[in-house]
């Protein structure tokens, strides 16, 4: 049942004739006016918690045989516990010292008893700090490197990086904010970086200038033979030349768009496009080349002039011997954007989800490296590495040789949607990309993983028992044998775990997909909904709550799932509790509602934006996160903002057990800590 809530002095000398008039909030039936006439009452809320000083008031709706609201009541109070808090003649309660109160409403014949628990007073934490800050959330498209431990990579919002040392990234400005896509050098003071818009910028050494193009199209790609020849490609199958004074558009067979060009000089070069495009220019023009793919073509690199790799959509690779094109057996049908080698025997192709594939001079092999970002572009670098770029300002540096090499990232700052920690332990934080960092002292280091799509949620029971999930039935569990993926029985989206215990989790998801661990398999729970579901917490196995879009909150009581009321349809994103009679759940613009036990109530919110995350202490120290930097602390009583150094949205939030610290993170890779 949801109740109305009014105070207390209204239902108390409300005249009949005033409650009648009121249209929007008075009963339905006529207001009786007698002690005699109450049958039943209820007291809001119906339990809570305060700390040593504070103080709230308990409010009484009082009701006839019919359900009507009984106005001009006399209500008295009885107290079995007066040391431990006071009730005024009005119902304001004062905590004084730590124990429980029972309050016990009294109408003529009719009672109803509200139960106090007051607990020491806690500061908690009262503003937070960065931990991990990031670099850019920006995605790099293109990269170059001079081979001597100098890297630039571009990307979106006109973002251009540089390494001058492995591992520490600036940024460089542009003066562009288009996407750039390519980028091409011959030395520190002669770099040429292109994107949309027809952009064309030049790096003398000391800035970024503009350099007029010959075409009024999006470019993607650059590359050159010498600081005096220097090719750009782009939509519609344009490509111009520079001469070192200018660029100049060369004529083509095709208006495909081309995204990559590569040659061992002006008589062998090669350019590739969509549709299976290839093209080649002889010293006097273009010329289209025959192949047996038609799949759009990304990338392009060869060693010599008889042995060139072309990589592109599903997980397309082409060969040049020399004489023909054709189609090479791959390990997946993952999406390809790059290709760079070391030698004959050692060439990589890069892509979606973390696709690394090396080819052995024999065949194409799949790398499971540990880090799922959809990598654009790869290079050589320094100290025989290899230097990788994608999604989410990725840039990670590659040692080894095809099973042995090691992937390490150097930058990448994917938004972090769920943290967790034990209550002793790291704690762990997952976003998109598949990432998934471990927490190390002040720092946050990257685990190895399976490749996976993007993960929403962890949960576990210890640091050797935690299971991330995320897009496409992705979920990956960690074991003291390391993470491995397990099979699910869905391809949805899973949006949240809870853990119930070790080895006993519930998953759920978008479309009403519920999950549930049985022998070290996954069940699916008939739900009763195709709603998204969005978070799932419980106080025990038999007590678990899944909330979601459209004010959905489902209950599951050991047995089945089934649907409760609360007093909003606006999409809902969190839930947590302190106990069975004290549930929070909030949501979209601002919503914050508590279960006493017995009915839902909606807070007072300081905020309007929507509420993504919450977690707490105590039932006197909960902590929700919001859009716009936004972090929310209730202390019992009320919710108050509280300082966060960064005003972009907060994902998630997580109180670890057993000390006095708060997690929060959320976009740009920025993962914030609180401590009192």
């Amino acid at each position: 049942m949801m109740l109305r809530r009014w105070s207390l002095t209204l239902l108390l000398f409300l005249a009949p004739s005033a409650a009648c008039d009121n249209k929007t909030d008075g009963p339905t039936r006529p207001v009786v006016n007698a002690d005699a006439n109450v049958r039943s009452l209820v007291v809001a809320p119906l339990s809570s918690f305060l700390q040593v000083g504070q103080a709230r008031t308990l409010l009484v709706e009082p009701h006839d045989s019919g359900g009507a609201l009984v106005s001009s009541v006399t209500v008295t109070w009885s107290n079995d516990a007066p040391t431990v808090a006071s009730i005024s003649a009005i119902g304001a309660v004062t905590a004084l010292s730590p124990g429980t109160a029972h309050f016990t409403a009294t109408v003529g014949s009719v009672t109803a008893t509200a139960t106090i628990t007051v607990v020491p007073a806690t500061p908690g934490v009262s503003s937070f700090q960065l931990t991990r800050a990031g670099f850019t959330d920006a995605t790099f498209l293109g990269v170059w490197d001079n081979g001597a431990g100098i890297s630039w990579a571009v990307g979106s919002e006109g973002i251009i990086a540089r390494s001058t040392t492995a591992g520490v990234w600036e940024k460089i400005p542009s003066g562009v904010t288009v996407s750039l896509v390519g980028v091409w050098g011959t030395s520190q003071t002669d770099i040429w970086a292109v994107g949309e818009g027809a952009t064309i910028i030049h790096y003398d050494g000391v800035s970024w200038k503009s350099v007029v193009s010959a075409a009024n199209v999006t470019l993607l790609e650059v590359w050159g033979l010498s600081a005096n020849e220097v090719y750009v490609l782009g939509d519609k199958g344009s490509i111009q030349r520079w001469d070192g004074t200018r660029f100049s558009l060369q004529g083509t067979p095709t208006t495909d768009d081309l995204w990559g060009i590569w040659g061992t000089d002006r008589d062998h070069l090669y350019a590739i496009g969509n549709n299976g495009t290839v093209l080649r220019f002889t010293g006097l023009n273009w010329q289209r080349e025959t192949n047996d793919s038609a799949q759009p073509l990304f990338a392009i690199w060869g060693t010599s002039s008889t042995n060139i790799y072309a990589v592109g959509v599903a997980g397309t690779v082409i060969h040049f011997d020399g004489t023909s094109w054709e189609s090479m057996p791959t390990p997946g049908n993952s999406n390809l954007f790059g290709v760079y080698g070391r030698s004959e025997n050692d060439v990589y192709a890069v892509g979606n989800t973390g696709a690394v594939w090396q080819f052995d001079g024999v065949t194409w092999k799949a790398l499971s490296l540990g880090v799922g970002q959809n990598f654009r572009g790869i290079i050589a670098s320094t100290n025989n590495t290899l230097l990788l770029v994608g999604w989410y300002g990725t840039a990670a540096r590659m040692s080894g040789v095809g099973a042995s090499a090691q992937l390490t990232a150097e930058i990448s700052d994917p938004s972090y949607l769920s943290i967790w920690a034990p209550a002793s332990g790291p704690a762990f934080a997952v976003g998109f990309g598949g990432s998934v960092l471990r927490q190390s002292g002040s720092s946050w280091i990257t685990e190895r993983v399976p490749p996976v799509n993007d993960l929403y949620g962890v949960a576990g029971s210890s640091s050797t028992d935690v299971v991330a999930v995320g897009d496409t039935g992705s979920l990956i569990h960690l074991t003291a044998s390391g993470w491995a993926r397990e099979i699910t029985p869905t391809t949805r989206l899973l949006r949240a775990v809870w853990n119930a215990g070790p080895n006993d989790y519930f998953v759920v998801g978008e479309r009403g997909i519920i999950l549930r661990s049985v022998l070290g398999g996954w069940v699916q729970q008939a739900s009763g909904t195709q709603r998204f579901l969005r978070n799932v917490w419980g106080t025990d196995v038999n007590n678990v709550y899944a909330v979601g879009d459209t004010g959905l909150l489902l209950r599951y009581d050991g047995t089945q799932w089934k649907s409760e009321t609360v007093p909003t349809t606006l999409r809902l994103r969190g839930v947590w509790g302190s106990g069975k009679n004290d549930v929070f759940i909030v949501g979209d613009a601002g919503t914050l509602l508590r279960f006493d036990g017995v009915h839902w109530d909606t807070q007072v919110s300081p905020t309007t934006r929507d509420i993504r995350a919450i977690w707490g202490r105590s039932a006197t120290e909960v902590y929700a996160a919001a859009d716009s930097g936004t972090m929310l602390r209730f202390d019992g009583v009320s919710w108050k903002t509280l300082s966060v150094p960064v005003t972009t949205p907060l994902y998630t939030v997580f109180v670890p057990s057993g000390g006095t610290n708060v997690l929060s993170a959320g976009a740009s890779g920025k993962i914030l800590e609180g401590k009192p």
